[in-house]
C-alpha cells in the first residue's frame, strides 16, 4: 500500500517512481546532480525556484497545477496540497480513439444550406515521430507549456535563424500539449507549401478533413474547426509571409480567420520572422547552452556537449568523450553558439575525423558541415543550403546590408552599422524580423558567427568586400582617435569599456590593414589605429597585442608618412619597455625623438622624452630620467594640457620617491594630483594615489599607505586596468608582511603573481617593493596553503578581500 505523502521528498519520490524515473534520469532532465535529488527526496534541501520549474516540467505537472506545485516545494505550502495532482498521461484516452464529448458540451450545429458534411477521419494527432530525442530544450518547453496554458495566447510564434531547433522544440511542445485539449494536436509542414493558397488543403490533410467540391476550401475547413479544441503546429511560415517574391497576404488572413471564428484553436508557429499580428506572442528561440571557456574540461553537463555525444554516437558506437576531446567539443560549440543543427552535422564527421581535426575544418570551411542523410529535408543538408533558404527570401537591400554587416566581429551598434554598411534602422530591424541578425542590449547588434560566414563569402563574391574592410577601418580609426583623447577626460571608463567591447572589431580591421600586399595607405591607417590605442593596450592588459600591431612600424620602411611613424615608433617603444626590454625601447624611441623634432611635433615629443624617462628610472639612472622628465614637462606646461600635465607630474613625483627624495616627491605628487582630480582624470588620480602610498610606505607611515592602496585599488578596478591592479596587489602584501600578516602578505603576491602571468608581464625586479617582497620570503612560498589559495581566486574575489583586509591592515 503506498504511503501518505507527509512531507514534499516522500511526495517527490512517490510521483517519480509513478512515472518509472530513476533518479538518475530525474536529475539528467533537470539539469542537476543526483546528489542533489536524494537530498531533495530525503528532506535534507528544498529546490531552488529554478530547479523548483524544471521540475514541474519533469514531473509532468499541468500548467493549472504548476503554481501550487513550487510554492509546496519552496516550503510555502503544506503537501497535501498536491494528494489531488495526477500525472498528465495518468487517465488520458488512447491518442488513437477520439474523445468523448462531455455531457457539459454545445450540442452540435447542423449544417449551414452552403456548406456539406464533411467526410474526415477522426484522430487525436498526426505528430511525426522525431527520429532522434530532443536533448536540452526542458527550459524552453516549461516556458512554452506556461504560455500555451494561459487563455489569451493563441497564437504563439517560434522565431530563430535556420537550423536553431524551431521544429523540433515545436514538435515536442505539441506532443505535451495534445494532452490538454480535447481533439489534440496535428503537424502541418508547409516547407512543401508554395503559395499562401495551398495553406488551408494543407492544414485539412494534416487533421484528416476531406473537401467537398462544392464550397472555397478556407471556408470549409473555418467550419470545421469552429467547435474544436485543438493545437495547430505550422511549421515553418516565414516563406509565406509578404515579401518581394511573396506579395500576398493571404497565408495571414486565414490565421487570423481562424483565431476569430474558432475560439477553441491555438496556433503554434514557427518561422525565421514574426508575423506581426495583433495577439500574436513570440518567444525567442536561441542555441543550446555552452561552457564558456574556462569550464572546457568540465563541460559535460551542458546541452550542447550532450547533443554532440548522442549525436556522435548514432555514427561510432563506441565514441568516448576524452579529457583533450572535451575542450575541442566545446570550443566547437562555442563556435557554432550551441546552434543544434550545426553540431550535428559536425558530430556526424567522427567517424572519420577527430574532435580537434572538426574544429579546424569549420573555422576554415563552411561547406564541411554537410549531410549525405536521404531522410533530412534539403534545405538542411548543408548549413550553406539552410542560409541559401533564408537569403531567397530578402529582397535586394536587405541583401545588399547583410554582406555589408558581414565585416563586424563581435557584433556592432547601430551607428557603425550605418557609417560602414549603410544599415539605417529600418534596415537592421528588417534583419532581426527575419532572424538574421540579433538586437542586443544597449542597442547593439550580432550576427550568427555562421549567417556572418556566409553573408562574407556572399561579400567577396560581388567583388565589394575591399571597399566595405575600407570603411570598417576608417570608421575604428575614428573611433580610437577620438577615444585617445577621452581616455584623458571624466569619461575614460566608458570609453575604456566601449573599446573593450569593440575590441573584436578592432582586431579585424587591424587584421586587414597589415594583410600580406596592403597598400601603404592601408598599412598608414593600421598604425593610426594601433598608435592611438596605447593607453588601452596598457591598461586592459593587452601589451602583446598591442606590441603585434605596432611592431608592423619597423618593416613598413619609407613608404609611411614621417609624422606617422614617429607616433608609432613611440607607441611601440613604450610597449616594448612595458615587455621588458629596455635597450631595444631606448633605442627606438630615440628615433621617435629625431623625427619629432624634425616635424616640429613638440606633443609627440613630449611624449617620447616621458617614456625614456621611464626607461631610464627603471634602469637606475636617476639623473637621466630626471632630465627626461624635465624637459618633457616643460614642453607640456606650454600646451596646456591639464591632464597630460598631472600624468608628467605624477611621473616626476614617483621617480623621486622610489630614489628617496621624498619632500620633492610630495611637490611633484600633491600637484599632479589637484591637477588630475580637476579633469577630472581618474586613472591618473589612481596612479598619483598609488604613488602617495609608497611615499608614505618609505616613510614609515604604513597605515597611510595602506589607505592609499586601497583607494588606487578601488580606482583601478573600476577602470578595469589589470596591470595596475597587480601592482597594488603587489604593495600590499609587502605592507601585509611587514606589519606580521604573512598568510595575507603571500596570498596578496600570489594573485598579483597569476594576474601577471596571464597578462604575460614579468615583475620589475629593480623595484623596491619587489626587493622587499623578496626579502620576506614572498616569492618562495609557492608551497603554502596561502599561495594555493590565492592561485584559486577569482581576480574578483581577491580584490573584494584585499580592500575589506586594508581597513585592518590601516588600523595596525
Amino acid at each position: 500500500m503506498t504511503e501518505t505523502p507527509t512531507s514534499f521528498g516522500l511526495w517527490l519520490r512517490q510521483r517519480r517512481r509513478v512515472l518509472d524515473l530513476t533518479r538518475e534520469a530525474l536529475a539528467e532532465c533537470a539539469g542537476c546532480s543526483v546528489s542533489a535529488i536524494r537530498k531533495i527526496e530525503d528532506d535534507e534541501r528544498r529546490p531552488s525556484q529554478q530547479l523548483a520549474e524544471l521540475l514541474a516540467g519533469c514531473l509532468e505537472i499541468a500548467p493549472e497545477d504548476r503554481p501550487t506545485f513550487l510554492k509546496v516545494a519552496r516550503a510555502g505550502l503544506n503537501v497535501s496540497h498536491l494528494q489531488n495532482v495526477k500525472p498528465l498521461n495518468v487517465g488520458i484516452l488512447n491518442v488513437d480513439s477520439p474523445p468523448p464529448r462531455s455531457v457539459n458540451s454545445p450540442p452540435l450545429q447542423p449544417s449551414t444550406s452552403n456548406l456539406p458534411t464533411f467526410q474526415h477521419a477522426t484522430r487525436f494527432a498526426n505528430l511525426p515521430t522525431p527520429p532522434t530525442p530532443l536533448i536540452g530544450r526542458e527550459r524552453e518547453l516549461a516556458a512554452l507549456a506556461q504560455l500555451l496554458g494561459q487563455p489569451d495566447c493563441r497564437l504563439l510564434t517560434l522565431i530563430g535563424p535556420g537550423g536553431i531547433g524551431k521544429t523540433r522544440l515545436a514538435l515536442e511542445t505539441a506532443a505535451q500539449q495534445r494532452q490538454h485539449l480535447a481533439d489534440g494536436a496535428y503537424f502541418v509542414s508547409l516547407a512543401p507549401v508554395s503559395a499562401a493558397e495551398f495553406i488551408a488543403p494543407a492544414i485539412a490533410h494534416a487533421i484528416g478533413l476531406t473537401f467537398s467540391a462544392l464550397a472555397d476550401p478556407q471556408s470549409q475547413l473555418l467550419h470545421y474547426l469552429r467547435e474544436k479544441s485543438l493545437l495547430l503546429t505550422l511549421d515553418n511560415f516565414e516563406q509565406l509571409l509578404p515579401s518581394p517574391t511573396q506579395a500576398s497576404e493571404a497565408g495571414l488572413e486565414l490565421l487570423i480567420e481562424i483565431l476569430s471564428q474558432a475560439p477553441g484553436v491555438k496556433l503554434l508557429v514557427t518561422s525565421r520572422e514574426r508575423l506581426n499580428l495583433q495577439g500574436e506572442w513570440v518567444f525567442q528561440v536561441s542555441g543550446l547552452p555552452i561552457p564558456p571557456a574556462d569550464e572546457a574540461e568540465q563541460s559535460s553537463s551542458y546541452s550542447a556537449i550532450t547533443l554532440f555525444v548522442e549525436r556522435a554516437r548514432r555514427v561510432k558506437a563506441d565514441f568516448k568523450l576524452t579529457t583533450e576531446d572535451r575542450v575541442a567539443v566545446a570550443h566547437l560549440c562555442r563556435l557554432l553558439e550551441g546552434l543544434p543543427l550545426g553540431i550535428e552535422l559536425a558530430a556526424a564527421w567522427v567517424r572519420l575525423l577527430s574532435c580537434a581535426e572538426i574544429v579546424q575544418e569549420i573555422e576554415s570551411n563552411l561547406d564541411f558541415l554537410t549531410s549525405s542523410a536521404r531522410d533530412v529535408p534539403e534545405r538542411h543538408r548543408s548549413l550553406r543550403a539552410v542560409f541559401d533558404y533564408s537569403w531567397r527570401l530578402l529582397a535586394l537591400d536587405e541583401q545588399q546590408a547583410l554582406q555589408r554587416l558581414s565585416v563586424f566581429r563581435g557584433g556592432f551598434r547601430r551607428e557603425a552599422a550605418e557609417r560602414v554598411a549603410g544599415a539605417g534602422l529600418m534596415l537592421l530591424s528588417k534583419l532581426e524580423s527575419r532572424s538574421l541578425l540579433q538586437r542586443l542590449e544597449a542597442g547593439r547588434y550580432n550576427l550568427h558567427e555562421l549567417i556572418r560566414q556566409y553573408a562574407y563569402d556572399k561579400l567577396k563574391s560581388s567583388g565589394q568586400d575591399e571597399d566595405s574592410c575600407r570603411r570598417h577601418l576608417a570608421y575604428f580609426t575614428a573611433l580610437a582617435q577620438e577615444a585617445e583623447v577621452q581616455f584623458l577626460g571624466p569619461q575614460q571608463a566608458d570609453w575604456y569599456n566601449l573599446i573593450e567591447q569593440e575590441h573584436d572589431n578592432i582586431r579585424a580591421a587591424l587584421a586587414w590593414s597589415f594583410a600580406p600586399g596592403a597598400a601603404p595607405a592601408q598599412v598608414e591607417q593600421g598604425l593610426q589605429l594601433a598608435s592611438a590605442l596605447d593607453r588601452y593596450w596598457h591598461g586592459r592588459g593587452h601589451l602583446r597585442e598591442g606590441y603585434r600591431w605596432l611592431e608592423h612600424v619597423t618593416t613598413a620602411g619609407d613608404s609611411i608618412a614621417p609624422a606617422i611613424r614617429a607616433c608609432a615608433l613611440s607607441m611601440f617603444a613604450w610597449l616594448v619597455w612595458q615587455l621588458g626590454d629596455l635597450s631595444r625601447a631606448a633605442a627606438i624611441l630615440q628615433e621617435s625623438v629625431v623625427l619629432f623634432r624634425q616635424l616640429g611635433d613638440e606633443s609627440g615629443l613630449a611624449n617620447a622624452l616621458d617614456s625614456l624617462g621611464d626607461i631610464a628610472w627603471f634602469s637606475g639612472d636617476f639623473e637621466a630620467g630626471k632630465a627626461y622628465y624635465a624637459e618633457s614637462l616643460s614642453l607640456l606646461r606650454q600646451g596646456g594640457d591639464s591632464s597630460r600635465i598631472g600624468l608628467s607630474l605624477y611621473s616626476t613625483g614617483r621617480l623621486h620617491v622610489d630614489y628617496g627624495y621624498y619632500q620633492e616627491a610630495t611637490v611633484f605628487l600633491e600637484e599632479g594630483l589637484r591637477l588630475l582630480e580637476s579633469v577630472p582624470h581618474w586613472r591618473g588620480v589612481a596612479m598619483c594615489l598609488n604613488a602617495l602610498g609608497r611615499l608614505a610606505f618609505f616613510q614609515g607611515d604604513l597605515p597611510l599607505a595602506a589607505s592609499r592602496f586601497a583607494e588606487a585599488l578601488q580606482w583601478f578596478d573600476k577602470l578595469g586596468n589589470q596591470m595596475e591592479i597587480a601592482e597594488c596587489l603587489q604593495e600590499l602584501a609587502v605592507l601585509a608582511a611587514e606589519l606580521g600578516r604573512p598568510n595575507r602578505a603571500i596570498l596578496f603576491w600570489s594573485v598579483a603573481t597569476a594576474l601577471r602571468d596571464r597578462l604575460g608581464v614579468s615583475f620589475n625586479t629593480t623595484d623596491l617593493f619587489y626587493l622587499k617582497a623578496t626579502k620576506h620570503g614572498l616569492r618562495d612560498a609557492a608551497a603554502s596553503a596561502a599561495w594555493a589559495e590565492g592561485q584559486r581566486m577569482s581576480l574578483e574575489q581577491a580584490i573584494t578581500f584585499a580592500l575589506e583586509d586594508t581597513s585592518m591592515l590601516s588600523h595596525s
